[in-house]
């Protein structure tokens, strides 16, 4: 069976909800289609394939069944930034402002995110969102508000800022399961946790 990884992550800038990309998570925001450039077979020309992290990772197991995702977590340390350090860059958040996810896949999601190689690359907002994580109708948005293309680190940097969504707004004690809030940071980009149509 083939291990391979992500190799890179790009945006790529479409407005509107046509060509399938899903409705804006909030009114007046904009959507960007995720392209993801993938190396589906080892040692061959990557494919460029679409959407979530989740819909990847099936596209590139329908092309080559032996598909494995073996993300790099190297890629996304950053020894030289503590939790704590970024927590100082979180600003305003706001809970119960969207319909409720399920926390169980937004778990799975940010599990998933915090690991992917590849560093996320969003076009000229305010208010432009892109859907990174989405299954079991949960989803995680990264969107961005500065003027131009902001570029992150890693994806570490969305699991992070939707884990702290998840502990301020969640209800998550196995009995009850629900999440849905915004938290914004000091960089101009903010992550939207809320239900999502997957």
């Amino acid at each position: 069976m083939v291990s391979i990884c992500l190799v890179i992550f790009v945006l790529t800038t479409l407005t509107g909800t046509g060509f399938g990309l899903p409705n804006p998570p909030k009114d007046g925001y904009g959507v960007e289609e995720l392209s993801w450039k993938v190396e589906v077979f080892p040692g061959q020309a990557h494919h460029v394939l679409n959407g979530t992290i989740q819909q990847v990772y099936n596209k590139a197991i329908e092309i080559n069944p032996g598909f494995q995702l073996k993300p790099n977590s190297a890629l996304n340390k950053r020894e030289d930034v503590s939790p704590l350090e970024k927590r100082d860059q979180l600003t305003n958040y706001y809970c119960n402002n969207f319909p409720f996810a399920n926390c169980e896949p937004i778990i799975d999601g940010i599990n998933y995110l915090s690991t992917v190689p590849g560093e996320p690359v969003n076009g000229p907002g305010p208010g432009n969102c892109g859907q990174v994580s989405c299954s079991w109708d949960s989803a995680i948005w990264w969107c961005n508000d500065n003027p131009t293309t902001y570029t992150l680190d890693g994806f570490g940097d969305i699991a992070y800022v939707a884990s702290i969504v998840l502990q301020n707004c969640g209800v998550c004690n196995g009995v009850i399961s629900y999440v849905a809030g915004q938290q914004f940071t000091a960089q101009d980009w903010n992550v939207i946790v809320r239900d999502g149509s997957c």
